[in-house]
């Protein structure tokens, strides 16, 4: 049987094709606004850096802090950590040289993809006399990666603001710091406000406009605008992530994005699902109410 055409290679006459043929109940529920869009990092990418790149910023933020005449020096042990993380054998142990950069190490790449599944208790890691989320704010360098102005929004993104202004997406989720979403639809409506951003129970309260998005795992955006109010909502670390569900802060946000997945299915893009509390949030979702499967319109899981 010949396999389907990859659709990173079809063209977009195919693509319209299939979304009036086979996909076309797909493309009524999008058109009616039945779908909530759930957004991860995947549409970010060539964008905002992603963990490949900033792992190593990280490791090597710590490694520029050592200070080699202080045997208990608080970066140096904070390093030792993270490479305990990525769980070094014995060779690679005596092939790390901290008095070179991460990017020299020759088990580099291996010691990165190992981080990459253990980012969450990476970011977990504490330096002595310094805030509990220093290695997320100061090492992966929140405003400079994710809330720069001069980063423009990515074809994802312009198509996203279209569908919202198009009246298609009212209800999108996302998992994403950035503000591209954002910076697009001021792009195409010359500033004028269309979509509401919610990261606190307190902006729930926001007067309605063409679209709602959630930034469960907080806004870097807004973080580095307001740190006092929006800092303590940037989720990446192990702990805030398994605390995420419990944290009364969280209740109304948790309550909004229960009522969008009961009420409409769910379209995911770029989101990976691998953190605990959205694979847990989801399932306590169906324990709800659950969606028939395959239902009305063609149902996928890649």
């Amino acid at each position: 049987m010949a396999l389907a055409s990859s659709a990173s290679k079809i063209s977009i006459r195919q693509t319209l094709d299939i979304l009036d043929g086979p996909f076309r109940p797909v493309a009524v529920g999008v058109a009616e606004d039945r779908y909530a869009f759930w957004l991860g990092s995947g549409i970010s990418f060539g964008k905002v850096d992603g963990l490949k790149k900033i792992i190593p910023r990280v490791l090597e933020f710590l490694r520029q802090k050592i200070d080699r005449t202080n045997a208990n020096c608080a970066f140096a042990g904070a390093l030792t950590r993270a490479l305990h993380l990525a769980g070094l054998s014995d060779e690679e142990r005596t092939r790390v040289d901290t008095e070179v950069a991460v990017a020299a190490w020759p088990d580099q790449a291996a010691i990165v993809g190992r981080l990459t599944n253990n980012y969450a208790r990476l970011l977990e890691i504490t330096v002595a006399g310094q805030p509990e989320d220093y290695l997320l704010w100061e090492g992966v360098g929140v405003a400079a990666t994710f809330a720069d102005p001069a980063i423009e929004p990515d074809v994802e993104h312009l198509c996203m603001a279209m569908l919202v202004l198009e009246g298609a997406a009212s209800d999108i989720a996302t998992a994403n710091w950035d503000g591209l979403v954002e910076k697009a639809i001021d792009e195409l409506t010359g500033g004028v406000p269309k979509l509401i951003v919610c990261v606190r129970a307190e902006d729930l309260r926001q007067a309605k406009l063409a679209g709602q998005l959630v930034k469960f795992h907080g806004c870097a955006i807004l973080a580095v605008s307001d740190e006092l109010h929006y800092r303590p909502f940037l989720v990446a670390r192990f702990s805030q992530i398994n605390r995420w569900a419990a944290a009364p802060e969280n209740k109304a946000v948790i309550g909004r994005l229960m009522d969008i997945a009961v009420s409409k299915p769910t379209l995911m893009m770029g989101l990976s699902a691998q953190d605990s509390n959205i694979q847990a949030f989801f399932a306590t979702a169906e324990a709800t109410m659950q969606w028939p499967w395959p239902g009305d319109r063609p149902s996928f899981v890649f």
